[in-house]
């Protein structure tokens, strides 16, 4: 089976609710409910998320309309090892997460800490990548 969904990361906020970066691969077509043609590809999507957890099990709430997505990487038809490969850059990121903090009225908690993460994984990638031309 392949996996067309996976979280990028996720980020607590102060108001006791997570941030989830999640990437997807969206078949694109027409969406009813807004008329218009969504673009085959990748989609970096951007979502506040209430997880409450209780005996053995969890469950994650989401309110609609509060999150945000964006068509990252367009393709003609999906590949499991470019969705494998594929990270989507910082300041993409950066700003569909700032976006949807000011539109939630929402603060991280350790953003700082958590971005210098991030920068960490993406100078690995990009040296990994540049190595392996040589």
């Amino acid at each position: 089976m392949k996996t067309q969904k996976k979280i990028v990361e996720s980020y607590k906020t102060q108001q006791g609710q997570e941030i989830e970066i999640e990437l997807y691969y969206h078949k694109g077509g027409m969406n009813y409910f807004t008329s218009d043609i969504s673009k085959r590809g990748i989609y970096l999507q951007v979502t506040p998320v209430t997880i409450t957890r209780h005996d053995g099990y969890s469950m994650k709430e989401t309110r609609c309309f509060s999150g945000i997505k964006q068509c990252v990487k367009e393709m003609n038809r999906f590949s499991q090892k470019i969705f494998d490969q594929y990270t989507p850059d910082k300041e993409t990121i950066d700003n569909l997460l700032n976006h949807v903090l000011s539109k939630n009225n929402l603060t991280l908690i350790e953003h700082k800490e958590r971005i210098t993460t991030w920068n960490n994984i993406l100078e690995t990638v990009a040296t990994h990548t540049f190595q392996a031309h040589y």
